[in-house]
């Protein structure tokens, strides 16, 4: 298995964890992150079916947004006194994906 198709396991992972949350707490529009995790919801889709040569990229963007929001929904739960684990667990996951899009396209590129 390669880099990118564990990237895009990743993502697809990611999504289902996001949509999930979201189908928990019943779609509610109400809710501060509700369409901000259904723009990433999005994005992670598209960047986990996108053609190869566009992959690292949108897997890279995707996977930074995931991490900038799934670290403000931590903050915020920290704030009102709640720990959510899946969170944490998002940002790690998210940090990771990350880390490996830019070792993958810096290891790849012709500079």
């Amino acid at each position: 298995m390669n880099i990118i198709t564990l990237a895009r396991y990743g993502a697809i992972l990611a999504f289902l964890v996001t949509f999930g949350m979201l189908a928990s707490d019943g779609f509610r529009s109400d809710q501060l992150f509700f369409y901000p995790a259904l723009i990433l919801c999005g994005f992670l889709l598209i960047a986990a079916f996108s053609p190869k040569r566009f992959a690292p990229a949108l897997l890279l963007a995707s996977f930074s947004y995931a991490t900038s929001m799934y670290v403000a929904e931590t903050v915020l739960a920290s704030w009102e006194g709640r720990t959510l684990i899946a969170l944490i667990l998002g940002v790690l996951g998210s940090v990771f994906g990350m880390v490996l899009m830019v070792r993958y396209i810096m290891k790849n590129s012709k500079l």
